[in-house]
C-alpha cells in the first residue's frame, strides 16, 4: 500500500484538471466559466507546490519503507526488470 499511496499523491492529477476542465468549459452557455477556470488554475497550482515541498521528503520515506521490505518480501517494485513490461501498438 505503500507504493498506491505514493504514486496517488504524486500522480499526474493537475494536467488531467486542466485538460478535462477546459472540455467541459469548452462548450457554450456554461455560466460561470470564468469562476470554474480560475478555480482550476489555482487549485493546480496549489497543487504543484504542495508536491514541491512534499517531493524529497515522500521520496525518502518511500525509499526507507521500500528497503526495510528488500530483504523479507517480494514484491513488483522492488523486481529487477530488463524492459518496460507494456506492449507499444507500434513496436512488434
Amino acid at each position: 500500500w505503500y507504493t498506491i499511496l505514493f504514486l496517488g499523491w504524486f500522480g499526474p492529477r493537475g494536467v488531467a484538471s486542466i485538460l478535462y476542465g477546459l472540455l467541459i468549459l469548452e462548450g457554450d452557455g456554461i455560466q460561470g466559466s470564468e469562476v470554474m477556470f480560475s478555480t482550476m488554475v489555482v487549485t493546480v497550482l496549489i497543487s504543484v507546490f504542495a508536491h514541491g515541498l512534499t517531493a524529497f521528503p515522500g521520496a525518502n520515506w518511500y525509499g526507507k519503507r521500500m528497503a526495510r521490505f528488500k530483504a523479507t518480501h517480494q514484491i513488483p517494485e522492488l523486481m529487477p526488470r530488463s524492459e518496460m513490461p507494456v506492449r507499444l501498438s507500434w513496436r512488434k
